[in-house]
């Protein structure tokens, strides 16, 4: 490029994104992960009393921003990596020692948090929201294509 060589990168961090070449995003879910990991570690041996109240405050001022950090661009696409990033938090919630024979799904209700992965998809549904209702600056038709006959039953955002 203007007459310099560009050296070859196989992940490059980008406003706090790891883009990897293959767009996997493997290489920024383990950095958040083992991010988050290590805040998970820290409260463990900090923290006396982990009790009901204690966790999801923790959780959702420390972790989540790690965990969330971007997830409308890295949002994990196969089951390892959602798995992984899910793990933080079902870690989490068994440090609370009279909930933690519960299951994964009992906890959170019990602790009321939703998942990771809902809150994604939640977030993803916003987007697509923003984006339907011309609250975002992204063109709606170089991300969705509408049937040519309209055939929308009459609904409100029918496009013509």
């Amino acid at each position: 490029m203007n007459g310099t060589t560009l050296d070859i990168t196989h992940a490059e961090k980008d406003l706090g994104v790891t883009v990897d070449e293959d767009l996997t995003f493997h290489h920024h879910i383990a950095n958040a992960v083992n991010k988050a990991s290590g805040m998970l570690g820290l409260i463990r041996k900090t923290f006396i009393l982990i009790d009901e109240t204690t966790v999801p405050r923790l959780f959702t001022a420390m972790f989540r921003s790690h965990l969330e950090y971007g997830n409308v661009i890295w949002h994990p696409r196969n089951r390892g990596d959602k798995l992984e990033v899910e793990k933080v938090q079902i870690r989490a919630t068994k440090l609370i020692p009279n909930i933690s024979h519960l299951s994964y799904e009992d906890r959170l209700k019990f602790l009321k948090l939703p998942s990771l992965d809902f809150r994604r998809r939640r977030g993803d549904m916003i987007h697509v929201f923003k984006i339907m209702n011309g609250m975002d600056r992204l063109d709606l038709h170089n991300f969705f294509t509408f049937p040519p006959n309209n055939n929308t039953r009459g609904h409100s955002k029918k496009r013509s």
